[in-house]
């Protein structure tokens, strides 16, 4: 839907307004936000004609106005820019920041709960996608006689470990051997070292002990390769500003069987934002998904902010992308 210039402003006014007081917005507080002229009588012959359009609604006869769904979606797409965090602002997100900057394994998790703490929204990050990782490491630890643990490293500082036993003895010479096979995965990304593991077992000419071996850790790279889904503030879903308790409980529900998640920001473009029954999940019209991405190296990982339609899209938004940029910065070092 277009909307003719005067209208397009005064929506715009209306929903800045509410998304920051979650209270119903006059026409005179409308006329003092424009950037031209225009009388209160005429504000509210535009209010009219946009409540017609469903864009906005009266909650009461004596009330103002508030921006329904499609209010919403009209908005954010006349948006041609995304605004800027405030100084303080600025200030209390690279306070957390700092703080998990010089982890790398907690680069993803930390900046989770920095924007669900900062948006009152509730945060899904999935960490980058482990096939693109190159190994750092893989080692052999015996733990008993005829018992090991394979531990794998990969370059964003991930570690992975699995217990394995044997039906023989692990002497020093069978580690050394299990050592020395383990180094040619060294420098290899995660999607080749299942072939690279097969051809492991060729590397003697009775290779057969070494399946334990060899199994054990290519379930520690199955795991490494799995899609990683971060969960933070979901306390803020059922804060009285945001959801009633049974949409809530039902967001609560979809956040935590992974496997939806999973698929759900799989079907989504890198940058997109679901408004009210876009979402197309039952009772959450009242709800808006931000989805956003981020690179580390040649891997990304997808963001997603889950808040009340009445969220602060344009702070939101901000926020996202100061998020976003910090973690592809500090992740480079470790993915390149």
């Amino acid at each position: 839907m277009k909307l003719e210039k005067r209208k397009l402003e005064i929506l715009s006014a209306i929903v800045d307004l509410y998304t920051k007081t979650l209270q119903p917005v006059g026409s005179r507080t409308v006329c003092d936000c424009l950037n031209f002229n225009v009388s209160p009588a005429t504000v509210r012959n535009e209010m009219a004609s946009l409540a017609e359009l469903g864009l906005i609604a009266q909650p009461h006869v004596s009330a103002g106005r508030m921006p329904l769904s499609l209010g919403y979606r009209v908005y954010l797409d006349s948006l041609s820019h995304v605004c800027t965090i405030s100084k303080r602002e600025r200030e209390e997100l690279d306070g957390g920041l700092a703080e998990v900057s010089s982890d790398p394994e907690r680069v993803v998790e930390g900046s989770a709960e920095i924007l669900a703490k900062s948006t009152g929204c509730t945060t899904v990050f999935t960490a980058p996608t482990s096939a693109e990782f190159r190994v750092r490491a893989v080692k052999f630890i015996r733990i008993g006689q005829r018992s090991a643990m394979v531990i794998l490293i990969v370059s964003t500082g991930m570690v992975k470990s699995r217990i394995f036993g044997c039906r023989f003895n692990i002497t020093d010479e069978v580690l050394g051997i299990f050592e020395k096979v383990a180094q040619k995965f060294v420098g290899a990304s995660l999607g080749e070292l299942d072939s690279l593991a097969l051809c492991a077992l060729n590397v003697l000419e009775d290779g057969n002990f070494l399946v334990p071996a060899i199994d054990a850790l290519i379930d520690v790279i199955k795991d490494a390769a799995a899609v990683e889904v971060i969960v933070k503030g979901e306390r803020n879903l059922f804060s009285e500003s945001n959801f009633e308790p049974d949409v809530a409980l039902t967001i609560w529900e979809f956040l935590n069987n992974r496997a939806k998640v999973i698929e759900f920001l799989k079907s989504k473009i890198s940058k997109c934002i679901l408004v009210g029954d876009e979402v197309g999940a039952p009772k959450m019209e009242q709800a808006s998904i931000i989805v956003s991405s981020y690179r580390a190296g040649q891997s990304s990982g997808k963001i997603a902010l889950v808040g009340s339609i009445h969220m602060n899209y344009t702070q939101n938004l901000a926020k996202i992308e100061y998020i976003s940029k910090f973690m592809e910065e500090i992740l480079y070092k470790f993915f390149s």
